[in-house]
Formats: C-alpha cells, structure tokens, sequence
C-alpha cells in the first residue's frame, strides 16, 4: 500500500495526471504480463498433446492465455483500487471471483445457468478464456478420441457455447479495457481532492469573489491617492493643524 500512498500524496501535489501514471504503469507491466503466460501455455500445450494438426491453433491458444491473463489482471487492479486496505480486497477477491468462476463454464453447462445469473457469466474474463480455448481445441481435430457413452461425439455441443471464437477473443479484450477504464475512474476520484466552497452556490461564489476584487481596488485607489496626498501636503490639514491653540510653558 505504500505504492498507492506515494502516488496520492504525489497527485495533490499535482506532479503528474492519473491517465499519465495509470497507463504509464500498465504498459511498463504489459511485456511480463505477455511473457508469463505465453510461457505457460507453451509448456503446457506441447506437453499435453493439444490440437497440433494446424500451427495456427497453437497462435490462437497463445492469445487467448494472453488476453485472458490480462483481463484478470484488470480485474484484480479494479478491486484493489476500489477497496484501499490489503486485507479487505484480499478477502473480497476469493468472494466476488468464485461466481465469475463457477458460471464460466468450468463446473456448469452454460444453458444450465439461471437468467438472472447471466450477469456474473458475462462480465467473467475466463469464460470467454475457457470458450476460445475449447472451440480452438475441438474444432478441426481429426485425433479427437471420444469416450462418450452416446455417439455421436460433440464435446462442443455438449457446452452449448453461445459465442464463437472470435467473438471470444474480442470479449476478453473488450472486459480487459472495461475493467481498467474502471480502475483509472475510480483512481482519480480517490486521488483528487474535493473542491471545498463551504455550502456557498456557485452563482452566489462568484458574486462574492467579485465584491471582493472590487473592495481590493478600491482599497489600493484610497491608499494611493493618501501616500500622495502625505507626498505634497495638504494646505487644510496643515491649516486645522495651525487653529490648534499653543501651550505655553508656565
């Protein structure tokens, strides 16, 4: 947390904007946030024995991890920002991830799910992850050996996937800049400071800042036209000043 304390007491200092730093601190992350992934999928995709009959299928895997690494990424960035102490957003991520997780398709058929649970499915970075990596795998695979005990075999069917595969791909990009949008909002309403104008409506704030321009003038035009005064002397103070009746000393 002393990362976001050094960031807000640099931003009301007003050193920076929230834009220049947020997305200055993505792109700084953005080659390890591609590279661990693309790693990960490599290892895993030759190791198990994925789709290998097109190189095209491996490229596409890679994105897929790629983008679906990111937008949980902005997910994560999203509630840290939003919820400021460590432990809370710690103990809120496990909460707020499992339905994201639970109806993306892992455990439940997606026609499986009720209507008004479509909320938590749709807004869920790895659904979209885990439909381009089905569709990429299932899809002009001739090696696919099937141990379903009702021919035909379909695995895809059997999901009743509502989106394609680049529909996929294109809903985890699109998720990953929502959630980041998000967090950059949500960022600089914390780090501004509210303008304070003590209850007073704007109209009639203005109306006072006007008054007290034209009080300041005026002051200045009295002091100067005194200093002058002072400057060549004035023959009716001088004068009252002579009427005065004299002491005499005793």
């Amino acid at each position: 947390m002393c990362i976001r304390d050094s960031f807000i007491r640099e931003r009301v200092n007003k050193q920076y904007q929230v834009s220049s730093y947020f997305w200055a601190k993505s792109l700084s992350e953005l080659p390890f946030q591609i590279l661990w992934p693309w790693i990960q999928i490599t290892i895993t995709y030759f190791g198990v024995g994925l789709n290998s009959y097109f190189a095209y299928k491996y490229w596409i895997a890679v994105l897929s991890v790629i983008l679906s690494y990111l937008s949980g990424g902005a997910y994560g960035i999203f509630l840290s920002i939003v919820f400021p102490k460590q432990e809370v957003a710690m103990s809120l991520m496990h909460i707020l991830a499992v339905p994201l997780l639970a109806f993306a398709g892992f455990f439940v058929n997606q026609d499986k799910i009720p209507y008004y649970l479509y909320p938590f499915a749709y807004i869920s970075p790895w659904k979209y992850g885990f439909q381009a990596l089905m569709i990429n795998e299932y899809t002009d695979n001739p090696g696919i050996l099937c141990y379903s005990l009702t021919p035909p075999c379909d695995p895809l069917g059997e999901q009743h996937f509502q989106e394609g595969l680049w529909t996929s791909i294109f809903a985890q990009f699109a998720i990953g800049i929502f959630f980041r949008l998000l967090a950059m909002y949500f960022l600089y309403k914390y780090s501004t400071p509210p303008k304070r104008n003590f209850g007073i409506p704007k109209k009639t704030q203005e109306e006072v800042e006007s008054q007290a321009k034209g009080l300041a003038r005026n002051n200045d035009k009295s002091k100067g036209s005194i200093e002058i005064r002072l400057e060549n002397g004035d023959s009716t103070d001088s004068h009252k000043l002579n009427s005065f009746p004299k002491r005499t000393s005793q």
